[in-house]
């Protein structure tokens, strides 16, 4: 499987390799996990996100794509989150 590269020129941290999972950043105040397109987004309520700080780092596109709540019964959604502003598509 091969993916698609893409740099966010406007936003520090990010990198977007659309279709991954793995996030960037260490989870803290100022490395908050950078969520760079929605397979991250989706993956969030499959992992612990206690005490985390995530930030969204790019607008998203939803587009033909289930949405996953963040946050689960097994694993619910107990950290921080920066909109940063963004606007998604296609809620």
């Amino acid at each position: 499987m091969s993916f698609k590269h893409v740099r966010n020129t406007s936003r520090v941290g990010c990198v977007n390799v659309i279709g991954t999972t793995s996030i960037s950043g260490s989870g803290t105040r100022g490395d908050p996990k950078c969520i760079c397109n929605v397979q991250q987004w989706n993956s969030i309520g499959t992992s612990f996100t206690r005490g985390l700080y995530w930030k969204l780092c790019v607008p998203l596109n939803f587009s033909g794509v289930p949405i996953n709540p963040i946050g689960s019964d097994t694993y619910p959604f107990v950290g921080k989150f920066d909109g940063n502003g963004m606007k998604n598509i296609k809620l």
